[in-house]
Parts: structure tokens; sequence; C-alpha cells
């Protein structure tokens, strides 16, 4: 899934998107995560799951993959919680176009 981000990650923020990924993971191996695969994009630490609750996304101890589109006020503007992992860059790439028009 990230992997399929990393990809658009460059077309995401070329269109004024900022792009940040939230794990359950913490933040040590996060970060060893991170520079092991050389993301050029945050990603964050919900070890408590509060954010995965508060999205609706928390399963238990981890988190159903989702994307979320949120407008530069922390608004809501698209919501996917059946992530297409094949797809999952690029259907970001196109919601997000499609949101600016």
């Amino acid at each position: 899934m990230l992997q399929s981000l990393r990809a658009a990650a460059t077309q995401l923020r070329g269109l004024g998107a900022r792009v940040v990924a939230v794990s359950r993971d913490d933040v040590e191996a996060l970060r060893a995560f991170h520079a092991h695969e050389g993301f050029d994009f945050p990603l964050l630490s919900d070890r408590e799951g509060r954010l995965g609750a508060t999205y609706g996304v928390l399963a238990g101890d981890c988190c159903r993959r989702a994307a979320f589109v949120l407008d530069p006020q922390g608004v809501v503007r698209h919501a996917d919680t059946n992530v297409r992992l094949s797809r999952y860059g690029p259907d970001l790439v196109e919601r997000f176009q499609a949101l600016r028009r």
C-alpha cells in the first residue's frame, strides 16, 4: 500500500496535497521502516489507536487500511475504507483531481 502511495506522492504534492501515513506501529519501528523504504512523506504513530477510532477504522489491535482526503480546513472530503492495494496511489490522485474541479 505505501509503495503505491510512494509512487503517487510526488504527483499528489504537485496537486497541492500533503501526504501523511498513519500506523499503529510505534515510533521506533516506523522510523526504521521509513529509513529502510526511503519514503519521502512522514509516517506517524497512532499507537493508542485514537486517530483510528476517530476515523472509524480501528479494528481490535489494528486499523483497517483506509485513505482520507481532507481539505485545508481539515474537513474530510473523501474517505475510502475499501482500499485496493494495487491502485491505492493512482486512486488518490484521481480523487484529489476530481475534488479540485
